[in-house]
């Protein structure tokens, strides 16, 4: 498997439990998911004992979490979904989105963005998603 086909499914792994908090809940803190170097996906969350760090904190303790464990040689890919307000191309305003950043480790990092919406008549919808050039988070590439 390629690179970016490794990475799609941790992406659609993660879409899934996104959308489900959405739907339960309507809205999500910050969460992330790894595919291990034996191919097995995990869910990964943030633990909260005292205080709850805020959203860009935890995506921050998410990464330093998956650097650590790209070190280690344990993760071929990694993921950090948060919820966000961006302004989708072509478009003159912000929406509501589901960010999903993926780090692999053969060089590819991608942010990919769900809009959506949540109405009362439609529930959730999630509209097309676009993507950008990512980040790496997990191996650190400059």
């Amino acid at each position: 498997m390629t690179p970016k086909q490794e990475s799609e499914i941790l992406m659609q792994e993660m879409l899934v439990f996104a959308k489900k908090m959405l739907k339960e809940y309507g809205e999500f803190h910050p969460f992330g998911g790894m595919l291990a170097t034996d191919g097995r996906i995990s869910h990964v969350g943030i633990d909260a004992s005292d205080e709850f760090p805020s959203g860009r904190e935890q995506a921050q303790e998410l990464a330093a979490s998956f650097h650590r464990r790209a070190a280690n040689g344990d993760l071929r890919a990694a993921a950090i979904v948060t919820n966000v307000a961006i302004e989708p191309p072509g478009k003159a305003e912000k929406v509501d989105a589901i960010q999903i950043a993926i780090d692999h480790s053969e060089n590819y990092a991608v942010h990919v963005f769900f809009p959506y919406s949540i109405t009362p008549q439609s529930g959730l919808v999630v509209e097309r998603p676009f993507a950008t050039k990512g980040i790496s988070f997990a191996f650190r590439r400059e």
